[in-house]
């Protein structure tokens, strides 16, 4: 729904120059600027005083923290949509990582030559109007919320059919698809999972190139299981998170060989989870546990539909706790999911549905045996 009075966003950024020239570029462009400031201290004040549809962050300074922004926002009871401005080092892909860990929403670079300022300017109006439609998307969820539980009326996931017993079928492989927000739902799942889960998990989560690096980094750091970037010829194991390369499609051959494709976008993605979706549907069958977590876009619908053709199932992140529940939803609306769950129940619906290696599951001595349906990706 098109927002009818104007946006109004708020600054923070270390530079004079770039809080002036970004305040006088949104201003010309009929967006209210509630305030422009220089720490993270005083954007979490300017927040809680003008309520802004969203903040703007710069991160590349060493006094900007995107941590500690983040943390205080929450601790305020804020829940302002924050759009990070990062830069192009190494160093600024982990900065923008620890925040979108956090709860930032989004991230846009800062332009490299004036020439470009005004195609900045236009990625960072369109993230406020993404930023905007979430929040008042988010409030009419609370309030459904609110209306089911006074009525007493069922969540969708109290009835979703039971899971499949992996003691008795055997263990299963997971994929997880996730965009915008996704980044603080993979926080909350992979250091939660337990260290040898299932046939193994693979992650579709849409960043930039390098971004993902930073990613599986800071949740290796975190988590029991490994966590780790595919660099290609990596065979699947339950021990070790693969996240598909930003820049890259992620395929799967036969015996479950984790493959790094440079074919063309596709809808403007790459990687795109459609891709690595399919493969591991025809792979795995009825033994493939498909995880949508926050995201836009429908990138993973044409996947999700293919792993309920074979038999496999799918679990969606409950729009409550999703930051963005655009791709969720589509799942939901096809009729594809077949549990709807929490942010926290998240890592042991997965748990239960993928199979922990123990005394009712052995660990293989030949892993590529498991793959029931060994076809290589066309």
């Amino acid at each position: 729904m098109q927002k009818l009075t104007p946006f109004r966003v708020a600054v923070a950024d270390h530079a004079p120059f770039m809080r002036r020239l970004l305040g006088e570029a949104l201003l010309v462009r009929g967006i209210e600027v509630t305030g422009a400031v220089d720490s993270a201290e005083a954007a979490i004040e300017l927040c809680g005083r003008t309520n802004p549809d969203a903040l703007l962050f710069d991160i590349v300074a060493d006094t900007m923290d995107g941590v500690v922004l983040m943390r205080g926002l929450r601790e305020a009871g804020l829940s302002t949509p924050v759009i990070l401005l990062g830069g192009h080092f190494r160093a600024d892909h982990y900065k923008v990582v620890d925040a979108l860990i956090e709860g930032a929403l989004d991230f846009v670079e800062r332009p490299l030559a004036c020439d470009t300022v005004q195609v900045f300017v236009s990625e960072l109006i369109a993230r406020i109007r993404v930023a905007s439609d979430l929040t008042a998307a988010r409030q009419r969820a609370l309030d459904l919320a609110s209306q089911r539980e006074l009525h007493g009326l069922e969540n969708e996931s109290d009835s979703a059919s039971a899971l499949r017993d992996p003691s008795r079928d055997g263990p299963g492989a997971v994929v997880v698809v996730g965009s915008l927000g996704g980044c603080w739902s993979l926080s909350h799942l992979i250091p939660a999972l337990p260290p040898l889960l299932g046939l193994g998990m693979v992650v579709v989560q849409q960043l930039p190139e390098g971004f993902t690096t930073a990613l599986a980094d800071r949740l290796d750091h975190y988590s029991v299981l490994g966590v780790k970037e595919a660099l290609g010829g990596e065979q699947l194991n339950p021990s070790t998170v693969y996240f598909a390369q930003g820049g890259s499609h992620l395929r799967m051959a036969g015996d479950a060989k984790l493959l790094v494709s440079v074919e063309e976008p596709i809808d403007g993605l790459r990687p795109r989870a459609d891709v690595t979706v399919s493969d591991a549907a025809r792979i795995f069958g009825d033994r493939l546990l498909l995880v949508v977590t926050s995201g836009m876009g429908k990138d993973g619908l044409d996947g999700a539909r293919e792993v309920k053709e074979r038999g496999g199932r799918i679990i969606v992140e409950e729009e409550l706790t999703a930051i963005a529940y655009g791709t969720p939803r589509a799942i939901v609306e096809a009729k594809l999911a077949d549990e709807v769950v929490p942010l926290g129940e998240l890592a042991q619906a997965v748990a239960d549905a993928a199979g922990v290696w123990g005394a009712s599951i052995p660990l293989p001595s030949d892993y590529a045996s498991m793959t029931s349906n060994p076809e290589s990706p066309s």
